[in-house]
């Protein structure tokens, strides 16, 4: 049992202070910036640096004995409640870190998004006024492709004709067929317009799982629905 605790330095310790008592439950009260919360966060660290001129008699025995505090910094510490998830929490100091780190990426990842869709929009808009994507123009970093597989722009497609392009992928939508089977209608992009194109089992099959932002270089026959579409036959992912 402690029954004599010397602190000086820390906070408003700026003399040695000395508690005493032969009880076992004692009750510490005072003003706010009296020290309370800094006494209590001594015993909880008492082997950091700030509490060097500070001790607490008898020494204890580290084997057999542990002071537990239960204060403000325990518990900010120790429990995590995230802001969109009221009344949650997570206990431990190491998985209300991991929480901290999770809900700071997610943070991120949301300002990263918002950023892309702004991105998005600029390019839709510069599409609309002056036909090309200043800051991204596709046909340029691809001029290779479309001089070697002789690829036609998406907005020079024109109906039921035989068609070669290159895009990036911008929308994937699943559905399935009357025998159950995947396929697949994507929505690609370049620098100067949108098509959908449209994958039948069998294609879908080989190309595996799309995910936006890859590129595919497409061969196929276009067709009016709505809207110009291509219904592809062949496929190339370029990365």
């Amino acid at each position: 049992m402690i029954n004599k605790i010397s602190i000086k330095g820390p906070a408003s310790y700026k003399n040695m202070a000395i508690f005493e008592t032969d009880k076992n439950i004692n009750l510490i009260y005072g003003l706010n910036g009296s020290g309370k919360s800094t006494l209590s966060e001594f015993l909880r660290k008492r082997t950091d640096n700030e509490y060097a001129e500070c001790s607490i008699s008898p020494l204890l025995d580290e084997d057999a004995e542990e002071i537990l505090v239960y204060n403000e910094n325990y518990v900010n510490d120790v429990f995590y409640s995230s802001d969109t998830q009221k009344g949650i929490f997570s206990l431990s100091k190491e998985n209300a870190g991991a929480r901290k780190r999770i809900d700071a990426a997610n943070a991120a990842l949301q300002v990263a998004n918002r950023d892309f869709q702004k991105q998005e929009l600029l390019q839709e808009k510069e599409l609309e006024v002056i036909g090309i994507n200043i800051k991204y123009n596709f046909y340029q970093q691809f001029a290779s492709f479309y001089s070697k597989y002789n690829l036609v722009k998406i907005a020079n497609l024109s109906e039921n004709k035989e068609a070669r392009t290159i895009g990036t992928v911008k929308r994937v939508r699943e559905t399935k067929t009357k025998n159950n089977e995947t396929m697949a209608f994507v929505e690609i992009t370049d620098d100067t317009s949108n098509i959908e194109i449209v994958l039948f089992p069998m294609i879908y099959q080989q190309i595996g799982k799309l995910q936006n932002g890859m590129i595919l270089m497409i061969s196929g026959k276009t067709q009016k629905r709505m809207t110009l579409q291509i219904i592809v036959d062949r496929f190339k992912i370029i990365s």
